[in-house]
């Protein structure tokens, strides 16, 4: 059995199988919503939204990993650089630019500074008189208001 699985030991394999989920991802969103050229558009947004949950990188999720979707998407439609890519491979690229920066402030992973970004707001909030008090006196009053048993206010 060690000899028959040995192969998967190997990042070769693991990142073969990570271009499958991304190309699978790409091609269920085209799928559904390509029939027309703004629903190839909103395939590579999604795809990218998807995709910037996993990848803390936005140069490594855009470029590396969505960009081949729209550009292929474009070849085959016969919009090349040049004279023939205002037939659809401008619009999609133009399309891909705000959806990268949307998803990359949709979520903490979407960019490699955002993590950094949340711990000195944190820090800088917990200076002038803490978040995380304030957070679990609001659950608490929260959860009176929500059984019926606030008595006037927030004051729990």
């Amino acid at each position: 059995m060690r000899e028959a699985l040995a192969g998967s030991r190997n990042r070769r394999y693991g990142w073969s199988i990570v271009a499958m989920f991304i190309a699978r991802a790409a091609l269920f969103f085209i799928r559904t919503f390509g029939q027309r050229s703004l629903g190839l558009a909103y395939a590579v947004q999604m795809t990218d939204v998807t995709l910037a949950s996993a990848v803390p990188s936005i140069t490594a999720r855009s470029a590396g990993m969505v960009l081949p979707v729209p550009v292929s998407i474009a070849e085959l439609m016969g919009s090349r650089p040049g004279p023939t890519a205002s037939r659809l491979g401008t619009f999609l690229i133009a399309a891909m630019y705000p959806s990268s920066a949307v998803a990359c402030a949709m979520f903490l992973t979407g960019q490699a500074s955002n993590v950094p970004g949340a711990n000195l707001a944190l820090k800088l909030v917990n200076l002038q008189g803490g978040l995380e008090q304030r957070v679990c006196r609001w659950r608490r009053c929260r959860g009176c208001l929500l059984r019926g048993r606030a008595r006037g206010g927030l004051s729990c």
